[in-house]
């Protein structure tokens, strides 16, 4: 039931702080000194149990490659870090889905351009020391990978650009191979005039260009697909990545995670003490009060 109806000097003398302070002096006690304590042992359990993470990097470059900012995009690409969970089977060294485990790498690795230089400094976290030193190991190596698929499926694509190509120069010089071939036969070693020995002359240089030109566009189909070596992107290894046996989580980093939990206690149990006794008084006003020296009692 709501309460009666009060004048507005009753409100007033009801939730005078005093008297409320006072009559609800208990949970005003309790919001002071076990709210606190409780807030500090749950935020210390829970920083306890947080699991450390460990942190391994490596440097390195793509020569014959993109620019670092391409390549620091492309570490965190999902089809590069698809390739890395596949490889290293992250989603069951960590009992996850396949989309979870590449989300947990994508936030738990990062790459970063160094300055002036082609160098790329690749920094990967986990809770596991293997994990981290092997997801930083081989996301290098996945960029490299997804690069060279990438020009071997343009290479196929142009390759079968010229199958048609091949084929239309083959016809041709198996058609100039047939005029050569009937000409001699026809005329034999014999030509009889100037005009004979043109033509015959004439049907072999074409022979001649026809292969040629096969022989051109067979190469360059061959080139297309193996390309030149020393043009491919190539990795190179400044810095390989080791364990770590120190957490990246120092004792700085818990100390300060250890202040904040301390600094939101002491609000929270403040904030608590000074609302918790209004909300009772206005949720029980009928309550027996006391009265205080200099404050009358309130009527009820």
């Amino acid at each position: 039931m709501l309460p009666d109806v009060m004048t507005d000097d009753s409100l007033l003398l009801r939730f005078h702080p005093s008297r409320v302070y006072a009559r609800w002096k208990w949970p005003l006690r309790g919001c002071l000194t076990i709210l606190p304590a409780l807030s500090v042992l749950v935020g210390g359990i829970t920083l306890f149990l947080t699991p450390r993470k460990h942190g391994s990097s490596c440097v390195f470059e793509l020569a014959n490659g993109p620019s670092p900012q391409e390549i620091t995009q492309l570490a965190s690409s999902r089809e590069v870090i698809a390739r890395v969970v596949s490889t290293l089977e992250l989603h069951k060294q960590l009992d996850v889905d396949r989309e979870t485990a590449i989300q947990i790498v994508r936030e738990q690795s990062e790459a970063t351009p160094i300055p002036e230089t082609k160098m790329i400094r690749l920094h990967a976290e986990s809770t596991r020391q293997l994990i981290a030193r092997d997801t930083a190991a081989e996301l290098p190596r996945a960029i490299l990978a997804h690069l060279t698929d990438i020009e071997d499926s343009i290479a196929v694509k142009k390759a079968g650009e010229m199958d048609e190509l091949i084929r239309a120069a083959a016809d041709d010089a198996e058609e100039k191979v047939k005029t050569l071939a009937n000409l001699e036969r026809i005329h034999g070693q014999s030509l009889k005039n100037e005009a004979e020995a043109i033509i015959l002359n004439r049907a072999k240089r074409q022979s001649t260009l026809a292969d040629a030109e096969l022989e051109r566009l067979r190469g360059l189909k061959n080139h297309y697909l193996t390309g030149r070596i020393e043009d491919r992107p190539r990795l190179v290894l400044h810095e390989e990545p080791v364990i770590s046996t120190t957490p990246t989580t120092q004792q700085t980093d818990q100390s300060q995670a250890m202040g904040w939990i301390l600094l939101r206690a002491v609000l929270q149990s403040l904030a608590a003490a000074i609302l918790l006794p209004y909300a009772l008084e206005w949720i029980f006003p009928r309550l027996k009060q006391a009265a205080l020296p200099g404050i009358p009692a309130v009527a009820r």
